[in-house]
């Protein structure tokens, strides 16, 4: 069986990076639980994923290995299924394995949530499915903007989705006791936010033979 990412660490101590390149092969989901985030990025990149790398890499300011994450999802735990907020769709069901071959992907997880309170965030990302609230505007302030929490906090910017800030949305409304891990955060809630931060680990996924 070959490994199906790339796992390493910086010599600056920045998180490990989970890198599945997905070609002829899918991978083997079994250690992937409900809840866990999916990053992904498209290869070759899209002129649209590589507004958004310039927006969190030049304007927000992270590094590539964090800003080349284009786009979110959430695994719901059964088969390929996952739920992610597109500008075609609004919140939607999808295959992982639509996503191949062209793409990477990464799985991540949360770190001191229980696996109840994972599944949870999967249950509450399917009751969405079918809002068509796709903010593109937010879409644009993430690539455009910036850190200007001006633009980003006026009200047709704030409201709808994202891909990235449906996870954190929903992860702030089920934290509980944790008072919110993203809501507080100096920076957007884009992709890069979580490929960089230290709230989530990721997931070693293998491929398939």
């Amino acid at each position: 069986m070959d490994i199906a990412i790339l796992d390493y660490c910086r010599a600056d101590d920045d998180p490990a990076r989970a890198l599945v390149k997905a070609l002829s092969r899918v991978p083997d989901l079994g250690p992937a639980e409900a809840g866990d985030l999916i990053l992904t990025s498209r290869q070759p990149m899209h002129p649209n994923g590589m507004a958004i790398i310039t927006g969190q890499s030049v304007r927000l300011g992270y590094t590539w290995v964090n800003a080349g994450w284009t786009h979110a999802a959430i695994y719901t735990g059964i088969d390929y299924c996952m739920v992610e907020a597109t500008p075609e769709h609004g919140v939607a069901e999808s295959d992982l394995r639509d996503y191949l071959p062209d793409h990477l992907i990464r799985f991540r997880r949360l770190r001191g949530f229980s696996r109840e309170q994972r599944r949870r965030i999967a249950e509450r990302a399917l009751s969405m499915v079918g809002d068509a609230q796709y903010n593109k505007l937010k879409l644009a302030a993430c690539a455009y903007t910036g850190k200007k929490w001006d633009v980003w906090n006026l009200p047709f910017v704030r409201d709808g989705h994202i891909c990235s800030s449906l996870f954190t949305r929903i992860v702030d409304e089920l934290a509980e006791t944790r008072h919110g891990l993203f809501r507080w955060t100096s920076d957007p809630p884009v992709p890069a936010l979580l490929s960089r931060s230290t709230e989530l680990v990721d997931v070693e996924i293998r491929w398939q033979r």
